[in-house]
This record gives structure tokens, sequence and C-alpha cells, in this order.
């Protein structure tokens, strides 16, 4: 497990657009705006604001799991977790989202929050055992109207 800085958000890119086709694939409603969002739209959207660690797992030389977290005044947020499904439960996951947790806490956050592509609701029950649970649905508007 090596930690990162948000310079080096780029070294995730290939993990990230198998997470982003993954979610395409879930979405009942939502399924073209996230296959064209872009790596570099989503960096923007993480980056704008606040402190970013990027924590990414290794099995020998190749990435396999990423967390990118982040805080912002006392409120910190996991933006981003990605697994290679190759290697999933093998506690990289878990290792990943200890160590951003930990990273978070140490900064003296009061919340941590992570939001849930609606398709992806499988990934709930991992979350859970880190004592994350449903607080509010968000409804988007699907396009065109």
């Amino acid at each position: 497990m090596t930690k990162y800085s948000k310079e080096e958000i780029f070294m995730v890119e290939l993990l990230w657009k198998k997470l982003n086709a993954y979610l395409s694939n879930c979405s009942v409603h939502f399924s073209k705006e996230m296959k064209q969002k872009t790596f570099e739209q989503r960096v923007t959207e993480i980056c704008t604001e606040g402190t970013i660690r990027v924590f990414i797992a290794y099995k020998g030389t190749n990435k396999v799991g990423y967390c990118i977290s982040k805080y912002n005044g006392n409120i910190g947020e996991i933006s981003s977790l990605y697994v290679d499904e190759g290697v999933r439960k093998l506690g990289i996951g878990s290792e990943l989202m200890t160590n951003a947790l930990r990273w978070l806490n140490s900064n003296e956050v009061n919340c941590i929050n992570v939001n849930v592509a609606i398709g992806n609701e499988g990934v709930l029950e991992f979350y859970k055992k880190f004592n994350f649970f449903d607080f509010y649905f968000s409804v988007h508007t699907a396009y065109p109207l």
C-alpha cells in the first residue's frame, strides 16, 4: 500500500476507467452521462477544494486498487474506491479504506461521506463494515427531459 498526494492522482487513471465502465453498465438512468465523463473531469470535481490523499494497492508492480480520499474543513469524503475484479475478496478494499479512514481521522474530520451510484448497491455491505449507513438519497433529472 502506497500513499500519494494530489499530484499523483493521475497514477490511477486506468483503474478509474475500469470503475467508470462498471458503473456505466450498472446505471439504470445515467449510463450515457457516466460513459461521457472523462477522468480529467472527475479529477477536477475531486480536486476543486480540500486536501487529497490517494492510496494505491499493488500486486507485484501492477496497480490493482486505489482509494481517493479528501477533506475540506472538518468534512471528509471517500471520493473514489476501486479494486480490480480478479483480486476482490482478498482484503485489498478493506486495507485501502482503513488507510483512508485513518488519514481522515488524523485530520480531525467530524464526518465522512461516501456517494454510491444507484445500480452499485452491492457495495453498501462493504461500507457498513466501516460504519457507513444510508443517510439520504439524492435524486437527479435524467436528460433529455
